[in-house]
């Protein structure tokens, strides 16, 4: 092999190197297997409270927004909520082969491309422990960017519109999980608060 030949590939298989190192090599493990919660459980006026709170007190947060962002709005919601003593995490939801999630919403425009709805491959939010009436503990989604207040996870799955979708749950930490359970770290608050900016930008641009 030549001196060229063997230059390239070392190249391409650095490359390969610097990409591959950004997910964890963790087992996937069983994708519906409910994430452990340790720690003291919110009443449902907890969740609400901390669902308005992001809803009404994070303008940097796009909620508004949602073409895109879940995993950066996902990981500012659980990092201030783990600041406050909360336990929480994550839940993933994958769009079955052929399809996409589907989602009506104010927040695109009605005519086309959008139709008044968004459509995702993967979507992402923070999940929190919430103690019920009957004394069961539940885990409650924390979506301001596609409902009302918080909600089970069966709801928010069947809001996406895809039956035959598969979830996952997980800690707070990965910034974003692919469907086979490879995982990418946190890059950090700059990194983050340019996607933010970038994100609000984006929304501008597509308007009210």
């Amino acid at each position: 092999m030549s001196d060229l030949a063997d230059s390239i590939l070392d190249a391409l298989k650095s490359a390969w190197d610097a990409v591959t190192s950004l997910f964890t090599s963790k087992p996937v493990g069983n994708p519906a297997a409910s994430c452990p919660l340790k720690g003291k459980t919110l009443t449902p006026e907890q969740a609400q409270q901390w669902f308005d709170h992001f809803k009404d007190k994070r303008p940097d947060i796009p909620f508004n927004y949602p073409v895109d962002c879940c995993y950066t709005r996902a990981r500012e919601m659980d990092k201030e909520m783990q600041a406050a003593g909360v336990p929480c995490g994550k839940v993933w939801n994958y769009a079955s082969p052929g399809n996409a999630l589907t989602v009506p919403t104010k927040n695109v425009p009605a005519s086309p491309p959008y139709n008044g709805q968004v459509k995702w491959g993967y979507h992402v939010a923070p999940i929190v422990p919430v103690t019920q009436p009957d004394g069961s503990v539940q885990n409650m989604v924390i979506d301001p960017s596609m409902e009302s207040g918080p909600v089970t996870v069966d709801k928010w799955k069947a809001d996406q519109n895809d039956p035959n979708s598969t979830s996952a749950t997980t800690g707070p930490d990965p910034y974003y999980r692919d469907p086979s359970g490879k995982e990418m770290p946190d890059p950090g608050d700059t990194s983050v608060k340019q996607t933010l900016d970038d994100h609000r930008a984006a929304k501008a641009a597509l308007g009210p």
